[in-house]
């Protein structure tokens, strides 16, 4: 897995900052598997956006995520239904106990 800071920001005066995370086997693949959305301002859980997940709001800042949409074509190839398999099971199963461990540290 690594990590970018993203630039969802651009033309989005809402978006701080985001980090995307991405699955990286190999070279030859770089599957987007969710991106952590930090927004200004407080957003209750009945405002955000239908886009994002809320996570938690607190301090000014706004906190969400957004998962993968469609696999990349180079998943999509046979010689790499493991890799899919794996990434698959990283946002079904593994992202959401992830997320449940993102609280505010003071």
């Amino acid at each position: 897995m690594t990590a970018e800071i993203g630039n969802w920001s651009s033309g989005n005066p809402r978006v701080d900052y985001t980090i995307d995370f991405f699955y990286t086997p190999d070279k030859s693949i770089k599957q987007n598997v969710f991106s952590l959305i930090v927004l200004n301002g407080m957003i209750v859980k009945q405002d955000r956006d239908d886009e994002m997940w809320y996570i938690s709001a607190f301090e000014g800042k706004t906190y969400a995520h957004v998962t993968a949409g469609e696999p990349s074509e180079e998943l999509l190839q046979p010689q790499h239904r493991a890799k899919l398999e794996i990434v698959q099971k990283m946002i079904y199963e593994d992202l959401p106990l992830a997320l449940q461990t993102i609280k505010r540290i003071k």
